[in-house]
């Protein structure tokens, strides 16, 4: 047993595996940028660059913090800030030689002007806006922002991107329609003799479900942690889940007589006598209250013990969250607890789960907190460890590779 009261597992070989499918879609040189916005989508950012950090081509965030994190945290490999940043920002930015995603005519004059005051070049990736409305310039307004980047002498133009919005509707007329407005750019840009190394608009869903939007770099994030973000055709990746969210028993309530009431405001009351377990997660944890039964939304939530579903039993609280155990026999404090993975025959996805708050499983893996603990594990035989303890292993790799050369 592992001595945390919640933990996630997380497995780097389906990882390997999950990086491999995505290759194997690919057109011939189309590079991989490896999207790790919101600390990895919660898997946790620095293990996972640093375990991608020979594999991939580039790495994606979502603002500058992470990316100076992953700098702070020797991960070499180029990175991109794929938000905005703001002007206080830019500094830090261009002295840790991160590439910037520009969305507006003032971010590239302030931009150029930090980077003279740096003496530096720094790299930009101009974003378009196709029909996301979120960032980017207008497709519009697009040739203006070009001549003002031929004027900044410390800017590298090293890319145009854009961003699918329903990349993964069944319904392809507006992902379509964005595809068009990108090309046009790109067909403006060219004219203009602007040919930028890296083109990229295709998300998960979008490289497979659109396979002219590869260009010549995709943008994976959920699909390299094994989840199908809406893959439309027959013939798609092979993906592997590579998180599984464990806690154990820390209390049982032996003989708890029918009717009664469980948790705060007594929404849940026995339906016989029964057996009440006690598992030190909650919300502050990210296992969200909506998880309670009865459902505001009429999809009770359940966990796995002994490699039987077990019912949440009212409201989860702050830090702790019941469970009717009735059913299941010689139960002990202790015990493994499953709320997202396999245990013996049994399933709970982050599908699963994230259908009974009617959200999404980003929404699920982002939403945990830094009280869960991430253990890692490298290898099919290995034990999950700690992440300081997998990046000294990464970092012995990393130097025995660096011998041999």
């Amino acid at each position: 047993m592992q001595p945390y009261r919640v933990w996630a597992e997380i497995d780097l070989c389906k990882l390997k595996h999950n990086l491999a499918e995505i290759k194997r879609f690919l057109n011939p040189g189309t590079k991989i940028l490896a999207v790790l916005k919101a600390d990895a989508y919660g898997h946790g950012a620095v293990v996972i660059a640093k375990y991608l950090e020979k594999k991939v081509d580039y790495i994606g965030v979502g603002d500058s913090q992470e990316a100076l994190e992953l700098r702070q945290a020797s991960i070499n490999i180029p990175i991109i800030v794929l938000g905005t940043i703001v002007e206080g920002e830019m500094s830090q930015v261009i002295e840790a030689d991160i590439t910037v995603a520009v969305h507006t005519l003032e971010q590239v004059a302030k931009l150029n002007e930090e980077a003279k005051k740096q003496n530096k070049k720094v790299k930009i990736h101009l974003f378009v806006d196709t029909g996301m409305a979120r960032l980017g310039v207008s497709h519009t307004q697009f040739a203006t922002v070009l001549k003002t980047i031929k004027c900044c002498d410390n800017l590298i133009f090293e890319g145009i991107a854009s961003h699918f919005s329903s990349a993964s509707e069944k319904n392809p007329v507006f992902s379509y329609s964005q595809l068009d407005r990108f090309m046009w750019v790109l067909n403006h840009a060219s004219r203009e003799n602007f040919t930028p190394e890296m083109i990229h608009i295709a998300n998960s869903a979008g490289f497979i479900n659109y396979p002219a939007s590869q260009f010549s770099m995709i943008r994976p994030g959920l699909s390299l942690f094994g989840i199908n973000p809406g893959y439309q055709t027959k013939e798609h990746p092979q993906l592997q889940p590579i998180l599984s969210l464990h806690s154990q028993i820390a209390f049982i309530r032996k003989s708890v007589s029918e009717g009664s009431p469980i948790s705060y405001d007594r929404n849940y009351y026995t339906s016989c006598p029964t057996d009440i377990a006690t598992i030190p997660v909650g919300y502050n944890d990210g296992y969200r209250r909506l998880f309670a039964n009865p459902s505001p939304y009429g999809k009770m939530a359940e966990v796995i013990i002994q490699g039987i579903t077990a019912p949440v039993a009212g409201k989860v609280t702050m830090d702790y969250t019941m469970i009717d155990v009735g059913h299941i026999p010689e139960i002990q404090v202790g015990d493994r607890v499953t709320l997202i993975g396999k245990q013996g025959n049994s399933e709970i996805t982050v599908e699963n789960l994230a259908d009974k708050a009617l959200t999404i499983p980003y929404d699920i893996f982002c939403g945990l907190s830094k009280r869960v603990v991430r253990l890692y594990k490298l290898d099919d035989d290995g034990d999950f460890l700690p992440a300081e303890k997998i990046i000294a292993l990464l970092n012995q790799e990393s130097e025995s590779v660096s011998k041999l050369k």
